[in-house]
């Protein structure tokens, strides 16, 4: 049992056959499986944490898989060159700017209303992620059963987000921005710091490590604006949660949540969840920038591999090679 951390177990189409910790993981074909038998011997992982160094490890045939592209403005590399196929799917990761609803004046729905139609979002998938991203407008994806499409509720408008700010009596302090090391968060963080202050909202960027944004942003709140992916599924149920880090706190929606999750009927399950996601919308509890695709490059003659990435695992029980 205290060997759980390091010891693989599962009944899976690949057996575990070695790990190089922070290097590679080799899996080999289990024989043993209950069901069809995958179709390659051996899958081996890499991490190779530099994007340079990932897309140079492709193009000398030192690997046959990029299996998530972190950085897109690599991607014409690959786009021109017949030998490998440019995959674009989707993840669950609604890219969100977060509004610390615990304080002043994010706790007013009139300046979070200002903030969503301040912010041209379609400019921040462009620049920040060199246009591959789909717009979303709510808590959810496309990716979910029940997602519902609230893409245009806020269209970019700055002369709606100044008279909302007008009429709240909004008196020109600075919001403070945190912002982790992805390159999404980076880059949006930048171009949507640029685009309230044109709308007389100034913006004060702090780009942080990990360690710390956990601390001071996820942990004690201590922000006003941040960015990230949320990639966990189903994750629609934190707004039911006031403790967490956005503070966004609605017994209406928490009382719909709790209802959605002892309804065992799929369709009444999913209206319920629609409504929630209509309200934490019209609520503008957060700002959606637009939904994280898993970008992937693969060599011609590789199949089975599913462009989507629905959770934090990769299904290659389909995987096949044919050079």
């Amino acid at each position: 049992m205290g060997e759980i951390a390091s010891s693989a177990v599962g009944t899976g189409p690949f057996v575990f056959e070695e790990w190089a910790q922070g290097d590679s993981i080799v899996l080999r074909r289990n024989a043993q499986y209950w069901g069809n038998a995958a179709f390659v011997e051996t899958v081996t992982y890499r991490y190779i944490n530099d994007p340079n160094a990932l897309n140079n490890a492709l193009l000398a045939g030192d690997i046959d898989i990029i299996a998530g592209v972190s950085a897109p403005e690599l991607l014409e590399a690959f786009e021109a060159d017949d030998r490998f196929v440019v995959l674009i799917g989707r993840t669950n990761g609604e890219v969100t700017m977060a509004l610390n609803g615990s304080r002043a004046p994010l706790d007013d729905v009139r300046v979070r209303r200002a903030i969503t139609h301040a912010v041209n979002r379609q400019e921040v998938v462009d620049l920040a992620y060199f246009g591959y991203g789909e717009l979303i407008g709510t808590g959810a994806t496309p990716l979910d059963p029940y997602y519902v499409d609230l893409t245009d509720t806020y269209p970019y408008d700055p002369a709606i987000a100044e008279g909302l700010l007008a009429d709240a009596g909004y008196d020109g302090a600075p919001l403070r921005m945190l912002l982790p090391p992805v390159s999404y968060a980076r880059r949006g963080g930048e171009i949507v710091a640029a685009q309230l202050e044109q709308v007389g909202i100034p913006v004060e960027i702090e780009n942080v490590e990990w360690g710390v944004w956990l601390e001071d942003v996820f942990t004690n709140r201590d922000y006003d604006l941040s960015i990230v992916a949320h990639v966990e599924p189903r994750d629609l149920g934190q707004y039911g949660n006031p403790d967490y880090y956005w503070a966004y706190d609605e017994p209406e929606v928490a009382a719909l949540l709790a209802e959605a999750d002892a309804t065992p009927d799929d369709d009444a399950r999913y209206a319920l969840l629609g409504q929630v996601q209509e309200r934490i919308t019209q609520d503008a509890a957060n700002v959606w920038l637009f939904l994280l695709p898993a970008l992937s490059v693969t060599k011609v003659g590789i199949s089975g591999y599913d462009p989507n990435q629905p959770g934090l695992g990769l299904d290659l029980s389909e995987l096949a090679f044919n050079p």
